[in-house]
């Protein structure tokens, strides 16, 4: 019995660990885009910025949340 608990804990601990990682995975993904060269720095007002708030628009509706703003 204490061998079955204890695979059941190294399971759900491998789960969790797996899940971590495609989260800190994911945002080092989006983290990546929005910082790169090619943004140069996303000056406010400048088209890169509008670039990088357009990116973070397009996220949050693919992930389902709901806004009032418009797309850009």
């Amino acid at each position: 019995m204490k061998r079955f608990l204890l695979v059941i804990l190294l399971c759900n601990c491998f789960a969790v660990f797996a899940q971590e990682s495609a989260i800190i995975e994911n945002l080092t993904k989006h983290l990546n885009y929005l910082a790169c060269d090619e943004m140069e720095g996303r000056k406010a007002g400048s088209e890169n910025a509008k670039k990088a708030a357009e990116y973070v628009f397009n996220q949050f509706t693919e992930i389902g949340l709901q806004t009032k703003m418009e797309p850009f």
